[in-house]
């Protein structure tokens, strides 16, 4: 919609294929279920997208009903959805400045007066 002034959300579920919640019970850490930072390429580091200043990861447990076969077995699964905003600065610079500048170069053979005989050779190539 607003590319690239937007925010981006990704929908990641973790739990296990192989064991049931009879066997593994997913919980969240420390209650939230996520930390952010503690290392140097946590959070905030890399200039292409940046965490939302307020709730830009939520965490919630979801529970899969069991399977016929096996009643007493259901399936549980962490859900993260992490919401990341795009830096525009990037964007602006590498195409915005770049079709101003070839839009203006392309109508400067307009400024040249018409008898001038470079005003052709420049429109040209």
């Amino acid at each position: 919609d607003r590319f690239p002034f937007d925010h981006l959300t990704c929908q990641m579920e973790f739990g296990s294929w192989a064991f049931s919640g009879k066997y593994i019970r997913l919980a969240k850490a420390d209650g939230v279920g996520f930390s952010v930072g503690g290392s140097d390429t946590a959070g905030q580091s890399y200039n292409e997208f940046s965490f939302l200043p307020r709730d830009p990861i939520q965490c919630r447990i979801r529970v899969y009903p069991p399977y016929p076969s096996s009643p007493d077995e259901d399936w549980p699964v962490l859900l993260y959805n992490v919401t990341v905003r795009r830096a525009w600065q990037p964007y602006v610079r590498g195409y915005l400045t770049v079709q101003t500048i070839l839009n203006v170069v392309g109508f400067s053979a307009f400024w040249l007066p018409p008898a001038c005989g470079e005003r052709m050779g420049l429109s040209i190539s």
